[in-house]
């Protein structure tokens, strides 16, 4: 073979590895990079601003819709309440829309009053030990502070100020749902007028309302109907 030809051969050779390796560079950097699913940024749903909705979750049944025993380091009556004083708050996080939903009318009250507490963090310590108790054993029950079906939210009024606190939590199984609504507040001689707190001796107070359990379903988005809403201050 002459030097000519020679060259020839080996331009041709040069050419395409030249083609090769431009074909490796297209196929690399121009495809779709997969995104492994913790790079992903994660989809979040709309906060709702009149509503005590975080986020969604999945459903959850709870094991049993009973309500445990009252908290045993109190005296409690119980009366039977033809309607509640509260109502489910059902939010749509797509439509952004409030929904209405069968709420539960009737139930029963219990409540509890402790009086003669020398101080406002006594208070607050029995109240917080009230409510830490039912909060424990209802989540071993499966019962949640709010409940999400698909997009739509359901969730109980809840509230806080210096003196009062207002909360919820619901239980559900076999489309039947069970709420129970807390309310607490402690009740002072007078009030401290800078801080808006009571001035002890306290008396603290605690009522539960607990619906009947009753089946649940929710109807079309309803346009104009607004969530009830709690505040202690």
């Amino acid at each position: 073979m002459n030097q000519r030809a020679f060259m020839v051969v080996e331009t041709g050779i040069v050419a395409v590895i030249l083609l090769i390796l431009a074909t490796i560079w297209f196929v690399r950097y121009s495809a779709p990079v997969p995104v492994s699913p913790s790079q992903e940024t994660p989809h979040q749903s709309p906060t709702p601003t009149l509503t005590s909705i975080i986020t969604s979750a999945p459903i959850q049944e709870a094991q049993t819709l009973d309500f445990p025993e009252n908290y045993q380091s109190a005296s409690w009556t119980v009366n039977n309440v033809d309607e509640l004083s509260f109502q489910l708050n059902c939010f749509d996080t797509k439509s952004q829309k409030i929904v209405d939903c069968n709420s539960p009318k009737k139930g029963e009250k219990m409540s509890t009053t402790i009086p003669n507490i020398p101080s406002i963090e006594e208070a607050r310590d029995k109240i917080d030990k009230i409510g830490e108790y039912y909060v424990s054993e209802l989540t071993k029950q499966g019962w949640n502070h709010y409940l999400s079906f698909n997009d739509v939210d359901v969730s109980l009024p809840n509230g806080d100020g210096p003196a009062a606190t207002a909360w919820g939590m619901l239980g559900y199984k076999e489309h039947t749902v069970r709420s129970a609504f807390f309310s607490q507040s402690i009740e002072g001689i007078s009030w401290n007028e800078e801080t808006l707190e009571p001035i002890c001796p306290c008396t603290v107070k605690v009522d539960i309302e607990l619906s009947e359990k009753a089946p649940f379903s929710l109807p079309p988005i309803s346009m104009n109907k607004f969530p009830q809403t709690f505040s202690a201050r």
